[in-house]
């Protein structure tokens, strides 16, 4: 937020945003604390705020509500992340603190080390995800990718195909 005054104040002409976490960030006090972050770096004058990863679209829309309750208007873009390895997902969602959708561990966990099962079921469920985020009026999707993209670039080319 200090940074985002700063470049305002300095008459700097940029697109700024913020980073929000829907679950909860992990060094937060509370939700209530966490919350108030959000409305320091919306007020400070961010253009839009990036979520945090996460699996769960009703954690997002919770989010979303919160932010329409106390009158925030700023943009909230979801950041997905589309799993490329159950093991390495398993670990950054314990750093960034969000939860996997159980039927999709239990899919994950049936697809083994089968790599080309396990981007097979990652893709159904970041297609199905993107799709209801957007059709329920998200401004756009932000994908960290981890130098992964081919499966970005299939989920983009499905959305578009209507697939």
């Amino acid at each position: 937020s200090e940074l985002i005054e700063f470049i305002r104040e300095s008459g700097m002409d940029f697109s700024l945003g913020g980073g929000f976490y829907p679950e909860v960030h992990q060094e937060a006090d509370s939700p209530e604390q966490d919350f108030e972050s959000l409305k320091v770096k919306a007020r400070a004058g961010a253009d839009f705020l990036t979520s945090q990863l996460f699996f769960k679209n009703d954690v997002y829309f919770d989010y979303q509500k919160r932010c329409d309750a106390a009158g925030l208007q700023t943009p909230l873009v979801p950041g997905l992340m589309p799993i490329t390895s159950y093991k390495q997902i398993s670990r950054l969602t314990t750093m960034a603190g969000c939860e996997i959708p159980e039927d999709l561990i239990q899919e994950l966990e049936a697809c083994g080390e089968d790599k080309e099962k396990v981007r097979d079921a990652s893709l159904s469920f970041s297609v199905a995800q993107c799709r209801e985020l957007i059709d329920s009026g998200a401004p756009g999707i932000h994908f960290y990718t981890l130098n992964q993209s081919s499966i970005t670039m299939e989920i983009l080319q499905s959305l578009q195909n209507g697939t």
